[in-house]
């Protein structure tokens, strides 16, 4: 049977009709949670499709300025307006001129007619009625607009009965949120099966069914894999290919192509899911989802960095962190992310500016996450920024940065990786200042610990740039024993990986390698090694015409003239 509700229809226990508590709708939470999603949705707790819900002007200026990563500072001197002028407003104390609400138009690209509306002063729950009535003006986001309460309390409460309780939520399972600890057996979706069979059998809507089908999909991929959910997924693609426009609910489809994306790339067709996360991100575009849009990008982002696609990756960084109405936390976590590989590819510039942009949004407290999670993602952004001073030369800034950072690490356990490339920072820039001796002991002490670091391409890179530096350090007190010890196994190249980090390896390596055949009086090796060395280099810089003038070649270039310079003096 059904109970009607508006335009909305929804399930009714056939149980509560002969008092039984047994049958396949006896779902021991299942209605108390559907009257909690309704009473929650009714109150305007709930939102059901994931855009962002603004009923203030307030909320709408605190959003935008977070979204985009910007201090109160910033935001008022691109508005033209005190800090202290944009407090108020957030806080909701001040109102906006008319002639402030035009220049926050053109700033952040939106109607200047919906801002009015934001910022009219008239009661929330008649503005809410407006905002998500079907007669609400075009000026109105659309999806509020078109997408009448009804629909969305329909969606809602068909999700709330087909979610099986602990089960990651479809949206939140992914690489993005992490591995999930979770397992499922059939028995325990028993009910889900059978609510999911009577939805298909039964006269509802293609909605509905939707729904149903999908969920289906996903209970497989919980009890035999993704690969066992996969055709299934790819029967609900069709569907959506094939439907008219708005057959079935954008969130739908975004959830569709996204797992769908997951279980190609759990293939190991990798292009194939990078093509389908684009058109989830595009599903997420147009059902005003930011934060879908955002992770789609990220997880299309890192499959390609796992190809060696570096540039293609950083295109995809930038578009999920410049989603529109996508959460602070991501568009930080995005923007972190950008900075970490910019300063891998050498635009130390534009990494130097990611960093300072992305730790206001990390310091600030309305993100939603665990402190420790923040301070850790700030510690990341800072040593990059550190590094990146140190590069171009700009030694008095970095210390400062230097000493910030230092601040930031006492207030969280770093993992070791974190930990010894803010070490490395501390130890280059010692050298600066002349501090020689104590360089050579912080490199010491790294050397007691590399050990300790994994065997992914990052942490290898990084053992690998530590036992060069040491082995340097020690040439320059002619302590040729413990420099040869140090390299000992050490390849001059690491044949796979980034190819950033293969040609920084390279060089680091491949320096210190000649220098020890120079203090052992072996000039011939080491001038072979050289043509060696910059063979290589050469092979690498031509895998990819894109590296051509980058910032990258030119700094391979000048370390080789560094590598060669000794031995042009010697001949």
């Amino acid at each position: 049977m059904r109970l009607s509700c508006g335009r909305a229809e929804i399930l009714r226990n056939p149980a509560e009709q002969n008092g039984t508590s047994d049958g396949p709708f006896a779902y021991r939470e299942g209605w108390e949670s559907i009257s909690s999603c309704r009473r929650s949705f009714e109150d305007g707790r709930s939102v059901g499709q994931g855009e962002v819900r603004m009923f203030t002007f307030a909320e709408y200026l605190r959003h935008r300025r977070l979204s985009r990563g910007m201090t109160m500072q910033v935001l008022a001197q691109q508005l033209n307006v005190t800090p202290q002028f944009v407090s108020l407003l957030e806080s909701g104390r001040r109102r906006p001129s008319g002639e402030f609400i035009e220049r926050c138009a053109e700033l952040f690209g939106d109607n200047v007619d919906y801002l009015r509306f934001l910022a009219e002063p008239i009661p929330e729950e008649q503005k809410r009625a407006i905002y998500e009535s079907p007669l609400a003006p075009a000026y109105i986001p659309r999806p509020s607009a078109e997408q009448t309460v009804e629909g969305r309390l329909d969606d809602l409460l068909i999700r709330q009965m087909l979610n099986l309780p602990g089960m990651p939520k479809p949206e939140e399972d992914t690489p993005y949120h992490g591995d999930a600890n979770y397992t499922v057996s059939e028995e325990a979706l028993r009910f889900h099966r059978q609510l999911v069979r009577y939805l298909l059998e039964g006269d509802y809507s293609p909605n509905i069914k939707g729904w149903a089908r999908f969920y289906d999909a996903y209970y497989t991929r919980w009890t035999e894999g993704r690969a066992a959910a996969r055709p299934s997924l790819e029967q609900l693609i069709q569907s959506v290919e094939r439907a008219e426009s708005g057959t079935y609910p954008l969130r739908w489809a975004y959830l569709v192509w996204l797992h769908t994306g997951l279980a190609r790339q759990e293939a190991g067709e990798s292009e194939a899911a990078v093509r389908a996360y684009l058109r989830a991100a595009e599903w997420a575009d147009e059902a005003r989802d930011g934060e879908g849009g955002l992770i789609a990008r990220w997880l299309a982002a890192q499959v390609v960095l796992s190809q060696g696609d570096i540039f293609r990756c950083i295109e995809l960084l930038r578009a999920a962190a410049q989603a529109k109405e996508a959460p602070p936390a991501g568009i930080a976590r995005a923007r972190t992310e950008l900075a970490d590989l910019l300063l891998l590819m050498h635009e130390d510039e534009a990494a130097l500016n990611e960093a300072i942009e992305v730790a206001p949004l990390w310091r600030s407290s309305t993100l939603d996450l665990p402190q420790g999670m923040k301070t850790s993602s700030l510690l990341i952004g800072e040593v990059v920024g550190t590094e990146a001073l140190r590069r171009m030369g700009r030694d008095l800034e970095a210390r400062r940065w230097l000493n910030r950072v230092r601040s930031v690490r006492t207030r969280v356990d770093a993992d070791l990786l974190t930990d010894l490339r803010l070490r490395i920072v501390a130890a280059e820039l010692l050298a600066t200042s002349n501090r020689f001796n104590q360089r050579r002991k912080r490199f010491r002490e790294m050397m007691n610990e590399v050990d300790k670091l994994g065997h992914d391409e990052i942490s290898e890179f990084v053992r690998a740039y530590i036992r060069a530096r040491y082995a340097e350090t020690q040439l320059e007190e002619k302590n040729v024993e413990a420099a040869e010890a140090a390299l000992e196994g050490l390849p001059l190249e690491p044949g796979e990986g980034l190819l950033p980090r293969r040609l920084e390896w390279l060089v680091t390596v491949g320096r210190a390698k000649v220098r020890l055949l120079q203090e052992q009086g072996r000039e011939k090796e080491a001038r072979a090694l050289v043509e060696e060395i910059k063979q290589k280099a050469e092979e690498l810089l031509s895998i990819d015409s894109r590296w051509q003038g980058s910032r990258l070649e030119q700094y391979v270039r000048r370390q080789l003239e560094e590598i060669e310079e000794p031995l042009l003096v010697t001949n």
